[in-house]
């Protein structure tokens, strides 16, 4: 397995020519299957997408499959035993994901195709026709932003792990949030929401800590605030935020378990020449989705010139 997982670079153009072969496994048909690149010699010669499979090893097919997504993979498995025992092989997942990743966890997950997945963190994030503020991937995982946020707000896709929202802060804007919709491994829903909140007055941290901890299912059941060293030890206000200020929380959620995640921050240590970008990825985590969301102050881009009474107004 480790042999032929090295030769990845040789295994390359076989599984794009296979990945688009299985575009059309219902038909079985070579003749209206249309490749993404013109196959080799070999697969030219062969009368069939079924007669293909067939003359390649369990782990190349293996490797020809992890690459697909949800819907794709469950026609691969459906076209005969021998492809659905393939699919469904939790040791030769466990090898994949071994010489994919470098690393096995400590504690093995109840099923390596899933934490093989959860790892891979391959890009299909793709807009939906029906809301463009609504992305999904081919794995269910879809965000929305509520449509009544202005175009200064947005939320988009980086990976297939990463959801990136930036929010423009002004005076009074109230609350911004997107929601995550997912599946946890047992394919049971949860829908986690993330909130961004503006407030007129400076936020102990003190109190922040309680309302995340009140407010959302964090990992070991408190939320873990972490700060950039210009806010560290800063107790009775959060400040004035500076370039690259970063305030984020970790977050463990558990099956069947709904909450919201928000973030009070001073809109007065906010200037009108920053903006505040808030990045959920995942961590390492195999059993739950652990996440974290992290916020950092950036200067906006391209930055305006400031004229000396703008100067005045804003060191007032």
């Amino acid at each position: 397995m480790g042999t032929i997982i090295a030769q990845s670079h040789d295994l390359a153009a076989t599984a794009s020519v296979m990945s688009s072969l299985l575009v059309g496994l219902q038909s079985c048909s070579l003749e209206e299957v249309t490749p993404a690149t013109q196959p080799p010699p070999l697969l030219q010669q062969l009368t069939s997408a079924t007669t293909a499979l067939g003359e390649l090893p369990d782990e190349v097919l293996l490797v020809v499959a992890s690459h697909l997504g949800v819907g794709a993979l469950g026609a691969f498995a459906q076209v005969d035993r021998r492809l659905r025992a393939i699919a469904e092989d939790d040791a030769l997942w466990r090898e994949l994901f071994g010489a994919r990743f470098g690393f096995r966890p400590k504690n093995a997950p109840s099923s390596w195709k899933l934490a093989y997945r959860d790892y891979e963190a391959t890009p299909r994030w793709h807009p939906t026709e029906k809301h463009p503020q609504l992305i999904a991937t081919d794995d269910g995982l879809t965000v929305t932003m509520p449509s009544s946020l202005n175009s200064d707000n947005s939320v988009e896709g980086t990976d297939n792990r990463t959801i990136r929202a930036t929010v423009e802060y002004k005076p009074g804007s109230g609350l911004h949030y997107f929601e995550v919709e997912s599946r946890c491994p047992n394919e049971v829903r949860y829908h986690p929401y993330v909130g961004l909140c503006s407030t007129n007055e400076a936020v102990p941290v003190e109190k922040m800590l309680m309302w995340l901890s009140d407010l959302c299912y964090a990992y070991g059941g408190n939320g873990t605030l972490y700060s950039s060293p210009s806010l560290e030890g800063n107790h009775q206000h959060l400040g004035k935020y500076e370039y690259g200020d970063k305030i984020g929380v970790m977050v463990d959620y558990r099956e069947e378990e709904h909450g919201w995640l928000t973030f009070f921050l001073n809109s007065k240590a906010v200037s009108s020449r920053m903006r505040i970008t808030g990045t959920w990825f995942p961590c390492v985590g195999v059993f739950h989705p652990r996440h974290a969301l992290q916020i950092v102050v950036r200067p906006r881009v391209p930055e305006p010139p400031c004229d000396e009474e703008e100067q005045e107004l804003a060191t007032a």
